[in-house]
């Protein structure tokens, strides 16, 4: 490698099913533990979709979580952060398995064209949360 030493990171992304509960992230520690010197950065999904609803109260226990999941990968040496997945409108995705989104969702002139994604409905975003698809 030479007298330099390489600014290549690298990074993690870890799901929930890896950290969420104790016993999984507790063999997840150890696992990059042992392989430290492949492993700068782990930075943990906040859900396992792009679905952008996420119940307030499973958001607020993984929350929690993932404070005490963070402090513990920083306590091994490693930069740690938060992946967001969720973002709005990006896909269809779960909406067939996930709990239905408690808004409306955006429509085009077919109607609904988003199963999985609320639109806004606050007053400054509610112009463009109706958008005409033709």
């Amino acid at each position: 490698m030479g007298p330099h030493r390489s600014t290549l990171c690298l990074a993690w992304r870890l799901s929930p099913t890896l950290y969420e509960a104790d016993d999984s992230f507790e063999g997840l520690r150890r696992f990059l533990e042992e392989h430290r010197d492949v492993v700068d950065e782990a930075t943990l999904f906040e859900t396992v979709t792009h679905h952008l609803y996420l119940p307030l109260e499973l958001l607020e226990r993984r929350a929690r979580v993932i404070k005490d999941r963070l402090a513990s990968l920083r306590r091994m040496g490693l930069r740690a952060g938060i992946n967001v997945g969720t973002t709005l409108g990006h896909m269809d995705e779960a909406w067939d398995y996930m709990p239905p989104c408690p808004s409306r969702r955006p429509w085009a002139t077919t109607g609904p064209w988003r199963k999985a994604a609320p639109a806004p409905t606050r007053p400054t975003t509610a112009g463009t949360s109706c958008t005409s698809i033709a």
